[in-house]
């Protein structure tokens, strides 16, 4: 017996929202697993390098600018270069 209801699936509205809402869930279900594959771990390190560019950044300046020697800058690099 097919009867006309307010149920999820009876009614004229589901058919023009139930790919509306499938889409929504793919796209959150893209954008959850985006987020758990981008690691943490690798945000760091890349937070890590721009710190230290930065850092060579200035000693090159100095060094540039003959505020310290050329051993001075030769150890610190190796000191930021890890």
């Amino acid at each position: 017996m097919w009867r006309h209801g307010w149920g999820m699936y009876d009614g004229w509205w589901f058919w023009p929202h139930g790919p509306l809402f499938w889409l929504v869930v793919i796209v959150i279900g893209i954008a959850l697993v985006a987020w758990f594959v981008r690691s943490p771990a690798r945000s760091e390190a890349e937070r890590r390098e721009e710190r230290r560019s930065r850092g060579l950044d200035v000693l090159d300046e100095r060094y540039a600018r003959g505020e310290i020697s050329r051993d001075e800058y030769l150890a610190k690099r190796r000191d930021l270069m890890g």
